[in-house]
């Protein structure tokens, strides 16, 4: 058995807010348009909207970003990795030599 979905349209509405000169705040919120065939029979939907949270930091030389998505981690089982399809909470980090 085969099933397509197909993400048509995609919209993201996301804000970023600098504290100060080092920390940041920022959000969004995601919704998709797409076509699915779960029984064999072409039909659009509308997934949920999915917010996301997020912060970083930019010390002397180091840059370090968070990625926050309350829907995984509601979902678990597990807090870090949330659901198997998507990670929960992401970090990044740069450091300037």
């Amino acid at each position: 058995d085969m099933a397509i979905d197909l993400s048509l349209v995609s919209a993201n509405i996301a804000g970023e807010f600098a504290l100060n000169d080092w920390f940041g705040l920022r959000g969004s919120v995601v919704s998709d348009f797409m076509v699915v065939d779960p029984t064999g029979e072409l039909d659009l939907a509308t997934s949920g909207v999915s917010p996301m949270f997020g912060a970083s930091m930019d010390f002397e030389g180091t840059d370090l970003d968070l990625v926050i998505d309350p829907n995984s981690i509601m979902n678990g089982p597990y807090f870090l990795t949330g659901a198997a399809s998507a990670p929960a909470v992401m970090m990044s980090a740069r450091f300037d030599i």
